[in-house]
């Protein structure tokens, strides 16, 4: 078990209800309480999985959300405006992650201070829980053919 968490396995077992029995991590910031969702979601997720067109519409939802998502933090983080970040300028590929790549090699940042610093970008964008938003409501989705 041990060598699974270090090796940055997730390790849970779940009880009636999906309520941690045990949860074996070394990501300090992970709670297992948070991370429990209904089962709905895996059920909404499996209602379009298996089509490959419904797939491609989620991934083009998933596409324009995580542009959208770039633009907004973009246009709001100082500290990445500050560091010539522009979004007329860049490529649309990630919205924190690839910039501070660029930033922490310049400041020759060690790999730990550039992991630290992409958790605290997440956690001040709350980037998580926009893309566990989107997840849920694209499992929740009904309308797939409005979207083509």
């Amino acid at each position: 078990m041990r060598m699974l968490t270090s090796a940055g396995v997730l390790v849970g077992f779940c009880g009636d209800g999906g309520t941690p029995l045990l949860m074996a991590t070394e990501v300090e910031w992970l709670s297992p309480q948070s991370e429990y969702r209904p089962t709905k979601y895996l059920q909404g997720w499996m209602q379009f999985w298996f089509y490959e067109n419904k797939r491609l519409q989620a991934a083009k939802i998933l596409q324009q959300q995580r542009i959208k998502f770039l633009k907004r933090i973009w246009t709001k983080d100082r500290d990445l405006r500050d560091q010539g970040f522009q979004l007329e300028n860049a490529l649309i590929k990630d919205a924190l992650i690839l910039p501070w790549a660029f930033i922490s090699a310049k400041e020759k940042s060690t790999e730990q201070e550039f992991r630290q610093q992409c958790l605290q970008a997440f956690t001040d964008h709350r980037a998580l829980e926009f893309m566990f938003h989107q997840l849920k409501d694209l499992s929740l989705k009904k309308d797939w053919e409005q979207h083509q």
